[in-house]
């Protein structure tokens, strides 16, 4: 799922999140990934209006992107 289109990141995050409860060397991955995406957010919080607007913007064109593949492949998007 992290080469095809899915929530393949947040199913990894998950996963590791239940390893955690088990194993050390998951919870080490899991606080790596965790800070990692705090900063990341932090970055974009305290970036520039452009910046902004940047990251706003391609995630609005993702979403727009997987509704149109959605509609015009006819795939499904709610089950039902």
């Amino acid at each position: 799922m992290l080469i095809t289109p899915g929530p393949g990141i947040p199913v990894v995050i998950i996963g590791l999140g239940m390893l955690a409860l088990e194993f050390a060397w998951a919870e080490r991955w899991l606080e790596r990934i965790t800070n990692t995406v705090e900063q990341a957010v932090g970055q974009v919080a305290e970036g520039s209006p452009v910046r902004r607007v940047i990251v706003v913007g391609i995630g609005l064109l993702g979403l727009a992107a997987s509704l149109a593949v959605a509609f015009f492949w006819d795939i499904p998007y709610f089950p039902g």
